[in-house]
């Protein structure tokens, strides 16, 4: 039988990093728990809801596993490391060997207060570890910071993508120069094809070589 999966939805919505200089975090966040202790779930789930941030609960390593394979997209995962069944370190080493979630933040929650165990969790990928039982005003800060994290390479991808959609579109115009030369069909088509780049289209253009072609 899986593990509970608790689904909820946010409550009010607060952002409390209000510096321009910064990225801001989603005032929606969705935070994936991974605990399996019924009371600490409830209570960081309660913590989280607080802040604003929309929350899942899973209490087992499994579970956790096939909700992202859902492909459900998190900006932060909670995860306690004794699980019942795939534990806390297998969970993480999925996440930061698979190339789809490795950039999810990852905080571990671990009763476990030894500095091993917290170098070890680091070592393995995890962006911070907080020993059970939490200070609330730390772990409010360390969410804040790794959402912080989460959008800043939200924020990059959206720039990469910018800047590969402009090389495109330069090329593509310097395409249709070559074969087509300097007329006023040119600029026609160029037109088209700004629209047709920003929403990733493909383009065929048809016709025989050194004729004009159509789209």
């Amino acid at each position: 039988m899986r593990g509970l999966r608790i689904a909820t939805t946010a409550g009010p919505q607060v952002n409390r990093l209000t510096d321009p200089a910064l990225p801001q975090v989603k005032r929606d966040a969705h935070i994936l728990i991974v605990e399996d202790e019924a009371d600490s779930a409830r209570f960081f789930q309660a913590l989280m809801e607080s802040e604003g941030y929309r929350t899942e609960v899973c209490n087992s390593g499994e579970d956790a596993l096939a909700l992202m394979a859902e492909g459900d997209d998190f900006d932060l995962v909670l995860l306690d490391m004794i699980l019942p069944g795939i534990d806390g370190w297998s969970v993480l080493k999925h996440i930061k060997s698979d190339g789809k979630l490795r950039f999810i933040p990852v905080v571990v929650l671990s009763a476990l207060s030894e500095k091993e165990h917290a170098l070890r969790a680091l070592e393995v990928g995890a962006e911070d570890f907080l020993t059970k039982p939490v200070d609330v005003e730390t772990m409010l800060s360390r969410v804040r910071v790794m959402l912080r994290i989460r959008a800043l390479y939200e924020d990059l991808l959206y720039e990469r993508g910018g800047r590969q959609q402009a090389q495109r579109t330069l090329e593509m115009r310097r395409y249709l120069a070559k074969v087509m030369g300097g007329s006023s069909q040119v600029q026609e088509l160029a037109d088209v094809l700004d629209n047709v780049v920003a929403t990733d289209t493909t383009v065929l253009l048809e016709g025989e070589s050194g004729t004009g072609k159509s789209l």
